[in-house]
């Protein structure tokens, strides 16, 4: 077992025993994802530093107990349809919101047509999972703005091709 495997094992281990006792507290309305992402927050990390925090359980649920004192109790998520007629807060450039999200080799990427970020092509995939970014040009792949690596042309072509056949509003520089 790789040493990342092992710390993901003993942090969902953790999360899991804070997660019983919050039940046991009245706090089932917290998920055991909601945890991680209270973690995230209020250590201000990514997403995939979590584990790398190695924090114990008794460590988790003072976090997310100060969390939830201080910021109070979900109620619920709110997911709205927007028509994007409605929307008059788009920057001047853009005549639409298009959103795409592909599976492709195993991977979830998102393409936002119309990222605020246009770092490092526009359009470009995000890989929220494995905190990557990338220019579906070039198949260069980031995190942040730091190069990681480069995606084979086959598997980015067929993203390309995958996105364009599901997603036509979203605009390729040709």
């Amino acid at each position: 077992m790789s040493q990342r495997e092992e710390l993901l094992k003993e942090y969902l281990k953790n999360q899991d025993t804070v997660h019983q006792i919050l039940v046991t507290q009245g706090m089932e309305f917290l998920k055991a994802d909601d945890i991680w992402t209270i973690i995230q927050s209020e250590l201000e990390i990514e997403y995939f530093e979590v584990i790398h925090t190695r924090l114990s359980a008794d460590s988790i649920l003072e976090i997310v107990v100060r969390h939830v004192n201080r910021n109070g109790r979900f109620l619920g998520k709110v997911i709205q349809a927007l028509n994007k007629e409605d929307i008059d807060w788009l920057p001047v450039v853009s005549d639409y919101i298009e959103k795409a999200i592909i599976q492709n080799n195993g991977r979830v990427w998102v393409i936002h047509q119309n990222d605020a970020d246009p770092h490092p092509s526009m359009p470009h995939a995000h890989n929220y999972q494995q905190n990557l970014k990338l220019d579906l040009y070039s198949g260069k792949l980031y995190r942040k703005k730091t190069y990681v690596g480069k995606m084979k042309e086959k598997e980015r072509s067929e993203l390309v091709r995958k996105i364009k056949a599901t997603s036509p509003n979203i605009k390729f520089k040709e």
